[in-house]
């Protein structure tokens, strides 16, 4: 006997269809990542939005995912991610950065640990050790070559760079930076294309091993004696001296006390070579 096709209900035909839209759904309409960076040759980071406030990681080949903090953004919520190894150990790291004002681009970094496979906070050092003028990580720039890791900031018309580095352990500390010259000096020490500083510099443990002065964008700080004769003395004392330079004479700054009241310069004579000495300050600048 022949069996007569019933209709299907609409409702199971519409269910079915349903069904079959779900299945393609995954394909059709996954998530683009935000950025995709080899870690190492052994691994692959897949980085893809969670919310407003974080970002999910899934390193392949194992599938292991991960969520971090999204930790700067922008005025209006948005940021950027970045990859590069940021502590010089053969592993790229991850970056989240969005700019803050009109030049300062502010840095949260991740660090891959190989051995646990996920992203940890770049911490900066702790605070009994030196913290740079900029505080935090602000345009970073990773220079290999040197090991070394930078951060530069403007603060009103002055640009100021900070250089970190990494001890034996993995912790990162403060390299390098720069120490603001006095304003009543500025006058007499700044060039022609920005205000003259002193380059301090660190060891792994945070004590300062030298202190120089450097000109704006790098270079010697050099300027003219102005007053008749300059007295030079051997140290920071006002005691009589029989060396002097005059007006007219080129002297380099090799450093000055922590209150900037005596500079340690040196002068190269056309007849007795170079000579070092300390010259007061306030003798410096007057006319």
């Amino acid at each position: 006997m022949t069996r007569s096709l019933q209709p299907r209900p609409f409702s199971h035909i519409t269910a079915l269809l349903l069904a079959a839209c779900a299945s393609f759904a995954p394909a059709a309409y996954a998530a683009k990542p935000l950025l995709t960076f080899k870690v190492d040759d052994t691994v692959t980071a897949r980085v893809e939005r969670a919310d407003g406030a974080h970002i999910t990681v899934r390193f392949l080949p194992s599938g292991k995912t991960q969520t971090l903090d999204v930790t700067v953004t922008d005025e209006e919520g948005h940021y950027h991610l970045a990859s590069d190894d940021y502590n010089f150990d053969g592993h790229r790291d991850l970056a989240v950065y969005a700019m803050l004002g009109m030049v300062n681009e502010s840095y949260g970094i991740y660090l891959y640990d190989a051995a646990r496979q996920q992203f940890e906070p770049l911490q900066m050092p702790a605070n009994d050790m030196p913290h740079g003028n900029c505080d935090d990580l602000v345009n970073v720039v990773a220079k290999p070559k040197e090991r070394t890791l930078y951060s530069s900031c403007r603060g009103g018309p002055i640009w100021y760079t900070d250089a970190y580095r990494f001890d034996t352990s993995g912790r990162m500390y403060l390299y390098q930076s720069s120490e603001a010259i006095t304003d009543d000096l500025r006058g007499l020490l700044d060039g022609d294309n920005g205000p003259a500083s002193i380059l301090l510099t660190y060891d792994a443990r945070g004590k300062r091993v030298s202190r120089r002065p450097q000109a704006y964008g790098g270079g010697t700080v050099t300027f003219k004696v102005h007053a008749a004769r300059l007295p030079l003395h051997d140290t920071m004392t006002d005691a009589p001296t029989r060396r002097y330079v005059v007006a007219g004479d080129t002297l380099e700054l090799i450093d000055a006390s922590d209150d900037f009241q005596w500079l340690k310069v040196r002068y190269r004579n056309p007849h007795a070579g170079a000579v070092q000495g300390w010259v007061s300050a306030k003798e410096a600048m007057a006319d």
